[in-house]
């Protein structure tokens, strides 16, 4: 079988259109490398992933592991946006990509939109420790696009940093700046294109962490999808669960609980279309994870002229057509769902008008509105008393039922939009306070005659009230500077 090829770019400068993606690394998106729960990552030193597949050899097992330093722990949230940033800087200075990187904390505080203070360093500084301390063993899962082949070693995302004052390696001049350096296996992924695109305006739009971490894990197998040649991806919960990382549950009402409110948010977003839950015999309890993707899924995809995207093909549990249950299975999984919310849980078999009646409502809404319409319909009748007996009962609030999503909907993208408003202005406010900075440090070192002049033209601008108090002065002296153009 083929090498799994990404869906790659260009390693020529960015055009205007494509400023606003990001190329990230496809094995560090799909395997697991940060912990999004923060008790998780202080109080465990390991995330492993281990699978049995056949890549066209024979069946073999394949493992991910994640090995913290028993001081620091996993990489956990902040680390995970701190990675972000440092992607993003990665990608503003261009391909190919060459040890070391330069970075300042102010420029990483500001694209993680966090205020730049001595304590935020720190933190950054704790984290990049983390990450550099933290070992990936790969048995055959981090595939090497320039050896063409998955590999067997162990390796670091980061090798080491560098901080301003430090001597740099090979060299006994203090470094002038932050420098970062990638690890080797990451670095030379990057270089040979083995990337997917995100856009990071979308991915920090959303409000809920699963859903930023499957917006990347999906991201990379929709990209390849122009034309889809199956309605979606299936995944096993096991394997999202592994992937993510979070805590697998066993029941399925727990396991909606957990990826409904991720889920809920990208449908609404235009990532997915839909998700359907498919039960798996056996045990222990497992379901299939179906995911149809939306239009904003393949946007990234058909904006690529043809031959210029390489397509990462999906292994055998990610194939779409074998997820769709058959559409009766599907509605019994709703009847169930119905009568497991019942105050009391009726003991006769679910009859066939409910089945038909849960068949027609998967069709006309999908699956995942269908569910939501029968949660809806359970709350309002415990609210008001009412003891629903059949599954045709439910169709009542249907309506009902569709405008609160709609006005669920809705509060989402005004929630997403209200961040982007305030982000936007931490931003300005940012910038501004930088620019104050910069231009008091170039006030400072003007001779006195001129800084005189800033100081007689600020007072001219004042009222008469205020043209001696210091403070009023100094301000628009510095905004002087700034409309002088001497900041820049």
């Amino acid at each position: 079988m083929g090498a799994p090829e990404s869906t790659t770019t260009s390693g020529a400068p960015a055009s205007p259109s494509d400023l606003r993606m990001v190329r990230s690394e496809v094995n560090f998106l799909t395997y697991p490398f940060f912990c999004l729960d923060n008790r998780w990552h202080t109080d465990r030193l390991k995330i492993e992933y281990r699978r049995t597949l056949d890549r066209g050899e024979g069946r073999e097992e394949i493992v991910w592991r994640v090995l913290a330093h028993q001081e620091y722990g996993l990489p956990g949230p902040f680390d995970w946006e701190l990675h972000k940033a440092i992607e993003a800087i990665i990608n503003e200075r261009g391909f190919p990509v060459r040890n070391p990187i330069p970075f300042s904390m102010r420029d990483v505080c500001r694209r993680m939109g966090i205020t730049c203070s001595g304590r935020t360093a720190e933190a950054i500084k704790a984290a990049l420790l983390r990450i550099t301390s933290t070992m990936v063993e790969s048995k055959r899962t981090f595939y090497s696009k320039p050896k063409k082949r998955w590999i067997e070693d162990n390796f670091h995302l980061y090798d080491r940093v560098v901080y301003r004052g430090d001597e740099l390696p090979d060299s006994a001049v203090p470094a002038d700046t932050n420098y970062l350096f990638l690890g080797s296996w990451y670095l030379e992924n990057l270089n040979a294109l083995y990337v997917s695109l995100l856009d990071p305006h979308y991915r920090r739009s959303l409000s809920v962490a699963l859903a930023r971490r499957l917006y990347e894990i999906l991201g990379v197998k929709f990209y390849g999808l122009r034309a889809p040649k199956a309605p979606g991806l299936r995944y096993a919960y096991s394997t999202v669960c592994a992937l993510l990382p979070v805590k697998r549950y066993r029941y399925l009402s727990d396991a909606h609980r957990q990826l409904d409110p991720a889920h809920q948010e990208l449908i609404a977003t235009g990532f997915l279309d839909r998700v359907e839950w498919q039960p798996v015999a056996g045990p222990p309890p497992e379901w299939y994870l179906h995911y149809v993707p939306g239009p904003r899924a393949l946007q990234p995809a058909s904006a690529l002229p043809p031959g210029l995207g390489e397509e990462a093909p999906l292994d055998p549990q990610e194939a779409g057509g074998a997820a769709i249950s058959s559409l009766a299975s599907r509605a019994r999984d709703l009847v169930s769902h119905f009568r497991q919310g019942l105050v009391e849980h009726p003991k006769r078999r679910p009859s066939a008008k409910e089945l038909q009646q849960a068949e027609a409502l998967i069709r006309v809404q999908g699956e995942e509105r269908a569910r939501a319409i029968v949660t809806y319909a359970l709350q309002q009748a415990l609210q008001t008393g009412f003891q629903m007996q059949h599954f045709g009962a439910v169709l009542g609030y249907q309506e009902a039922a569709l405008a609160e999503l709609t006005r669920q909907a809705q509060q989402v993208q005004h929630q997403q939009e209200e961040r982007q408003r305030q982000a936007a202005e931490r931003h300005r406010l940012q910038q501004e306070r930088e620019q104050e900075e910069q231009a008091a440090a170039v006030l400072e070192r003007l001779p006195d005659a001129q800084r005189e002049v800033y100081r007689q033209r600020a007072r001219e601008r004042l009222p008469v009230l205020m043209r001696d108090m210091n403070g009023f002065v100094a301000m628009h002296m510095r905004y002087l500077v700034v409309e002088d153009g001497l900041v820049g």
